[in-house]
């Protein structure tokens, strides 16, 4: 059996753009699903930091990009309609420019009447069919730096040293540097469900702490069975 605690845990450094695709009438159900905003508006504004929303059992959930919200959501997946109600944050203060754009986010989610998913795009629109946000699949499209990870058998969280990354690909790719080398994989989510086959590795020698490191990272990606990703931080687990 898979681990159920956090593995991995990585921080952004890097947000791309990417662009939505074409939209069906008959939509598939959100429950389940885990979404990054990718744009605000029909002008595609781009947010500053991470904001994530995800769908669980008539529970909307995410980061606003300051603080956390949970609510409650109604889907129909006939008509596509969507609606939210309920929201509420935590009450961190951050700078006013993320705080504006998170008042402006949560307030565009309580005008939200309908949704459409097409491959990895979910876009909701008000009750005049005018975009408000879309958002994107929350892996892709993000370098991620390793800050911390719990080697096999153990429970204490180590620091990671040195440059740890991970990037995941549009085509299913993934790659990235141990702090010694380079590797690549592939991968594939579900839900919150994340698969990572073995990485194959460069030969590049490093130093036995970065190399007993380096060992345990390649070891855990290859146990990853999910994740979770809340105020701009990725959890494999």
């Amino acid at each position: 059996m898979k681990p159920t605690t956090a593995l991995l845990a990585a921080v952004c450094v890097i947000f791309l753009v990417f662009g939505a695709g074409c939209i069906s009438f008959s939509q598939p159900d959100p429950n389940g699903t885990v979404w990054k905003l990718e744009s605000i508006g029909q002008n595609n504004d781009a947010p500053n930091g991470i904001i994530t929303l995800s769908f669980s059992n008539g529970v909307a959930s995410g980061s606003s990009g300051v603080n956390t919200y949970a609510g409650t959501y109604t889907a129909s997946t006939g008509d596509g309609k969507l609606t939210f109600s309920g929201i509420a944050s935590t009450k961190m203060t951050g700078p006013s420019g993320l705080m504006a754009q998170e008042n402006a986010y949560l307030a565009d989610l309580g005008e939200v009447a309908s949704y459409a998913i097409s491959a990895n795009t979910l876009i909701l629109k008000d009750n005049s069919g005018k975009t408000l946000l879309t958002f994107t699949n929350p892996l892709e499209g993000t370098a991620w730096k390793l800050i911390s990870y719990t080697p096999a058998g153990k429970t204490a969280q180590l620091n990671a040293a040195g440059l740890v990354t991970l990037m995941f690909e549009p085509n299913g790719d993934l790659s990235g540097s141990t702090g010694i080398n380079t590797y690549e994989a592939t991968w594939k989510m579900s839900g919150k469900t994340l698969d990572i086959s073995q990485p194959a590795i460069t030969k590049m020698v490093g130093p036995q702490f970065m190399e007993v490191q380096e060992s345990d990272y390649l070891s855990l990606m290859g146990s990853v069975a999910g994740f979770t990703l809340s105020a701009g931080q990725l959890d494999l687990i």
